[in-house]
């Protein structure tokens, strides 16, 4: 390349070619002296051997009658070589894919690829097109399929049919001079569709990345727009434990390239039995989620986590760590077994109470009478968050969703806001009542707890239930049927649902029929069902502090 170059800028990417393929020999060399394999090397490597080895090609041309290809537009041109080996003349290969979606460029795939099928790659193969879009009204798929036939990318037909027809309203694109002025366009469309007809519930907004959620919802919410917002996804407990997933393996062997694997570089300097330690805790977790990138399937990268620090101890005191930690790690695993029989225990002594047959449909006894919610207590909603309420004379803590969990009340993050003087009465907290989430996910919504007193003058928020029990009913009775109308599906099966989010409702909660045994036995079934809550809710906050701890040692 050097002797062809006629001028500076092809010297230039002439020299950087030559500085690139000498790093590429010596990193060769290192991974030939090391034994090892990166990811490249994992589709290469077949591809040299089933080339150069005639009876390992054979071989594994008889295992493999059939080949099936997803994604074709993300292959690259070692992949498609390692399907020529495979199946020379194309028989029995059955690749799809959509050139417009190609997305990993990067590591060297190309649309091209989709375009050479049935040409220059595996000719004579038969080529067909999905013209008919499923998922999508005529106005979005009309609107992708003009944007597509633009697209350099475009192998193939451009112009889709929909099958679900047309919706009655076209895809807009609405360009603001600067980030500032993004939230009062926002605001203008939701109440230009709230106008039309679609209630704030019907509509929904989507964001590129999850940390932009909730600065969007207090931008929304502090220009009157009510907003239901559960939080960031990654703050969620569950989400937690499934995306910090963590193994030690125990055998040699080659994994999947959505999984990384760390060592010690040095056993002398970080012993191998911290490690695993150290990547659990919350400050390894929260590098990990702050340098990642996409919403949806966020992923992170090895240099990102490459530069995660942390204190090192010397040897011995990192000895002492790990038999604490492994300790404790015991310690947390016999806690969660018996949180989990606890919660398991309280759900069988509310099928007990309510469907002794186990069936599909609560059974009482005859004489217990039944009757609707809205006549056994007073059914109240919450006051509605608003601008209009973020100052005022009578500024009042209140309660919202994220208070009120699954048969208890944190009150260790509770907000406030103005309530007017006359409504106070109305919105107003008092011990013994029962609060439900009326807004929440599926398997949320209905989600309940006593308020058991704490907090002087507190009221609550719209997107809960407040329910007063009447004479008729006990406080303690009433939640541990909701607990079990929860855990039985009831509350969502009657909810009004609205894409990923379920409301209850005040409506239909009030009229929603409930049992009224006599006092005596309503006593005797909360107070079964109370102890096990206890139980329950006790082991969890012992698990969780447990949790905390385990993440403080491991952060060293």
């Amino acid at each position: 390349m050097r002797a062809a170059a006629t001028d500076p800028t092809a010297l230039e990417a002439a020299e950087k070619a030559e500085e690139v393929a000498t790093v590429y020999a010596l990193y060769e060399e290192l991974k030939a002296t090391a034994g090892s394999v990166d990811f490249g090397d994992l589709v290469m490597q077949p591809v040299l051997l089933l080339e150069r080895d005639e009876e390992v090609r054979t071989q594994l041309q008889g295992d493999y009658d059939h080949i099936l290809v997803d994604e074709y537009q993300d292959v690259n041109r070692s992949s498609v070589r390692l399907l020529t080996a495979l199946k020379p003349t194309g028989e029995n290969l059955w690749v799809v894919g959509d050139a417009k979606q190609s997305i990993y460029r990067f590591r060297g795939a190309s649309s091209f690829n989709m375009a050479r099928f049935g040409h220059e790659d595996f000719p004579g193969g038969v080529r067909d097109s999905l013209d008919i879009n499923y998922r999508s009204t005529s106005e979005i798929v009309g609107a992708f399929s003009t944007f597509a036939a633009t697209m350099s990318a475009a192998d193939g037909p451009t112009s889709l049919k929909a099958d679900r027809g047309a919706g009655g309203a076209k895809p807009e694109i609405t360009t603001v001079g600067g980030g500032a002025l993004v939230t009062p366009a926002l605001v203008d469309s939701i109440e230009r569709f709230r106008t039309a007809g679609f209630r704030y519930r019907d509509q929904a907004v989507l964001c590129r990345g999850n940390d932009r959620l909730s600065d969007t919802g207090q931008e929304l919410e502090r220009a009157g727009v009510p907003v239901l917002f559960l939080g960031s996804l990654f703050e969620r407990t569950e989400i937690k434990d499934l995306v910090a997933v963590l193994a030690v393996a125990d055998f040699a062997g080659v994994c999947s390239g959505d999984i990384y694997v760390m060592e010690t570089k040095d056993a002398q300097v970080l012993l191998p039995d911290l490690l695993p330690f150290i990547c659990q805790n919350d400050a390894f977790f929260d590098h990990a989620v702050g340098t990642s990138a996409g919403s949806l399937s966020p992923r992170t990268n090895w240099t990102s986590l490459a530069d995660f620090e942390f204190v090192l101890p010397p040897t011995e005191a990192q000895m002492q760590r790990v038999e604490l930690l492994g300790r404790h790690q015991e310690l947390a695993g016999c806690l969660g077994s018996a949180a989990a029989l606890a919660d398991r225990a309280r759900r069988a002594a509310l099928l007990d109470a309510f469907r002794p047959d186990r069936g599909s449909a609560d059974v009482f006894p005859n004489h217990w009478a039944v009757g609707p919610v809205g006549e056994l207590g007073d059914v109240q909603l919450g006051q509605q968050r608003h601008p209009k309420y973020e100052t005022g004379s009578n500024m009042r803590p209140y309660l919202r969703v994220a208070n009120v969990l699954d048969g208890w009340i944190d009150l260790s993050d509770v907000n406030q806001m103005n309530f007017p003087e006359r409504d106070v009465q109305k919105f107003e907290v008092l011990p013994g009542d029962i609060l439900l989430n009326e807004g929440q996910s599926f398997d949320l919504v209905g989600r309940s707890a006593i308020y058991r007193g704490g907090i002087p003058g507190l009221c609550c928020q719209k997107t809960l239930i407040r329910f007063r029990c009447g004479e008729r009913l006990l406080p303690e009775f009433a939640q541990a049927y909701f607990q079990h109308r929860l855990y039985t599906g009831q509350f969502a099966a009657m909810c009004v649902q609205t894409t990923s989010m379920a409301h209850l409702t005040a409506v239909r909660f009030s009229a929603m029929q409930m049992p009224v045994p006599p006092l005596d036995e309503q006593r005797q079934i909360a107070s079964v069902v109370e102890t096990l809550n206890q139980a329950a809710i006790e082991l969890q906050v012992r698990l969780k502090a447990a949790k905390v701890l385990g993440a403080k040692l491991g952060g060293i």
